[in-house]
């Protein structure tokens, strides 16, 4: 069982990790409208792991932090 100091921390990295990805999200529409592909590509990539990385550190509490 995962003491509650524990889980607020992972909940606190879920929370970062969301943020990031609403950040990358914003850059990922800039270079869309900038035609910039590779770039586009490689934040879409970005995007895929920190989004991955977040649904782990939320299943380690079993959350559903949106």
């Amino acid at each position: 069982m995962m003491s509650p100091e524990d889980r607020h921390c992972v909940e606190i990295n879920a929370l970062v990790l969301g943020r990031a990805r609403r950040l990358l999200d914003r850059a990922h529409s800039q270079l869309f409208k900038l035609i910039d592909i590779p770039a586009e590509r490689t934040i879409t990539r970005i995007i895929t792991i920190v989004e991955t990385e977040r649904q782990r550190w939320l299943r380690t509490v079993d959350s559903h932090i949106p």
